[in-house]
């Protein structure tokens, strides 16, 4: 079990440095994209510590929470950053929606969505 977590907090580290790296290239929707990964890694490494079962292949980041147990500790801002994460980790997969959500994206908009990411990281990586 102990493996298990391992192998998903170490997937959820290289997906927030590779987050980070498509930030400081420019690449923004990729940045929101391992956003996304990382926080759903962080729950699943979560989830296989409380309950030693595989976590249900799903990418819905307050599914994962609520499965958890963890998401009444959450705020209604963390909700909306994950709800956000979630659309622009499926909006990479159609090329209306994609061109679309990059309209949003400027240095500051991805640069307060990253540091919201971090913090609820961290604070996920606390619960293990």
């Amino acid at each position: 079990m102990e493996k298990n977590i391992q192998a998903w907090l170490n997937f959820a580290e290289e997906d927030i440095s590779t987050a980070e790296h498509c930030f400081q290239g420019k690449k923004y929707l990729w940045s929101m994209v391992m956003c996304q990964q990382a926080i759903e890694k962080v729950l699943k490494a979560i989830y296989v510590k409380q309950t030693g079962q595989i976590p249900e292949k799903t990418h819905n980041l307050a599914k994962l929470a609520k499965d958890t147990g963890i998401i009444e500790e959450l705020s209604e801002q963390t909700l909306k950053l994950m709800d956000r994460l979630l659309v622009y980790y499926y909006g990479t997969r159609y090329p209306d929606k994609r061109a679309k959500l990059q309209l949003d994206f400027t240095d500051e908009f991805v640069n307060n969505t990253m540091e919201q990411t971090k913090e609820l990281y961290l604070w996920l990586k606390n619960k293990l």
